[in-house]
């Protein structure tokens, strides 16, 4: 087999690369809320410690997911991961009830959170995840209807409507746009994974059909050498140096004008000659 082919990303690889890319996606992400949290609520003392207390949370968890995969744990990534996404949800719906319960600008956070899990699962994990985000806000806004709860409203921020049934409304509506969000990044994962899969197979495949290739030719008994349009030797066959007496390792990648001894004129002669002529060459030569 190849280098090439043995160096083919396995799960373990493609897992890690899409955690980096989750690690750095989510530190953006959240370096924007804090920015606009020290910008406009920072009287806000709590809701600044809960923001803190999440971005850690989310951050170390998923660094942690991180060098668990480095240290090749044989543990379920799958659960791991999940466990992360309900402590995110946990604390959303925080950070919701203190910032004004149903009028509370951070239920995007919600998309956030499903946004990441369409990373490593397809759409039955997008619509569990929004699944368990819509029960989440639905319980919030239930308890706050009943007067269980009372949102922390922020300043300058108002009831959208106090009619409890346009409060079940407005819910509905974000819950069905987390849906929408959930399939849609759902499909799109599903359909990339899809496509990646065909693309790595194809690879495979090449690259195994090249490997079978060299072999045939490094074990046929015929000489064979390939030069480039410059007169270069870039392929030089066990064959071709045994009968031609030359080291392969001091002909390829060389001009055979320069590394062909005299001896061998008319062989480079003719080679050079093929690669001016349009036409296919077919000749024989004595060499002594």
């Amino acid at each position: 087999m190849s280098e090439d082919a043995k160096n083919i990303p396995n799960w373990r690889t493609e897992l890690e690369r899409k955690l980096r890319w989750l690690l750095v996606a989510r530190l953006i992400i959240l370096i924007f809320l804090f920015s606009t949290l020290v910008l406009f609520l920072s009287q806000h003392q709590f809701l600044f410690k809960l923001f803190v207390i999440y971005g850690l949370i989310t951050l170390g968890y998923l660094a942690a997911l991180y060098f668990w995969n480095i240290a090749r744990r044989e543990v379920r990534f799958g659960f791991l991961y999940g466990i992360e996404l309900l402590i995110e949800i946990g604390f959303e719906t925080a950070i919701i009830q203190y910032t004004g319960g149903e009028s509370s600008p951070f239920t995007l956070l919600y998309m956030l959170t499903i946004l990441s899990s369409a990373f490593f699962f397809e759409l039955p994990g997008t619509v569990a995840t929004a699944t368990a985000a819509a029960l989440a806000y639905s319980i919030l806004i239930y308890l706050r209807t009943r007067g269980i709860i009372t949102p922390i409203y922020m300043p300058n921020q108002a009831l959208i409507h106090p009619d409890p049934e346009f409060i079940f409304l407005s819910a509905y509506l974000r819950v069905c746009f987390l849906y929408i969000v959930a399939f849609l990044s759902g499909y799109l994962s599903s359909k990339i994974k899809t496509h990646l899969g065909e693309l790595e197979a194809a690879k495979q495949q090449l690259e195994r059909a090249q490997w079978n290739t060299d072999q045939i030719i490094q074990h046929m008994r015929s000489g064979l050498i390939t030069v480039d349009e410059n007169g270069r030797a870039v392929y030089f066959n066990p064959a071709a140096s045994r009968i031609l007496q030359l080291p392969a390792d001091e002909v390829l990648g060389e001009e055979i004008s320069r590394t062909f001894p005299d001896r061998l004129k008319p062989l480079t002669d003719a080679l050079l000659a093929a690669l001016k002529s349009p036409t296919v060459r077919r000749s024989e030569i004595e060499i002594e």
